[in-house]
């Protein structure tokens, strides 16, 4: 079985991974499976695991699988859902993304994704393409208002 740690990029999803690892020994997997937390040297602190089958595998086992996603909602499963301020997670995105400008391929990527590359355009793009992951309110109501 599978719960879904889900919420818009940004947003705190990290956050309560920790908490519940460190308050409740849970652990917490992925569907990005996080290679930044590798490189980090913060699997241990987030208490990440790598997932060991495929979703649709981990959804139909006994076990239950507490899985943080940014993507919309594919299935039924259930979800805490993490919700911040959407302008706040947008001005953290804008800078997150843009902190990859010391990684010339990542800062490449972000530019041809977007085609911008200052601070005040990211956020503006961000604000009014919502591609990636639907815009912030749009995302917040597609999770919520599932059926």
């Amino acid at each position: 079985m599978i719960i879904w740690l889900a919420s818009y990029p940004r947003s705190g999803n990290t956050f309560l991974r920790m908490l519940l690892h460190h308050s409740c020994g849970f652990k917490t997997y992925s569907t990005y499976n996080d290679p930044l937390f590798d490189q980090l040297g913060a699997t241990d602190a987030v208490g990440q695991e790598r997932l060991s089958a495929p979703l649709e595998e981990l959804a139909k086992a006994p076990e239950t699988y507490l899985v943080k996603t940014h993507d919309l909602p594919t299935d039924k499963s259930p979800a805490i859902y993490v919700v911040r301020d959407g302008r706040d997670s947008l001005v953290s995105l804008a800078r997150y993304l843009l902190s990859f400008e010391r990684k010339p391929s990542m800062m490449k990527t972000i530019k041809e994704m977007l085609g911008i590359d200052n601070f005040s355009t990211v956020l503006e793009e961000l604000i009014i393409k919502k591609e990636h992951y639907g815009g912030w309110n749009d995302h917040v109501l597609t999770w919520l208002h599932r059926d």
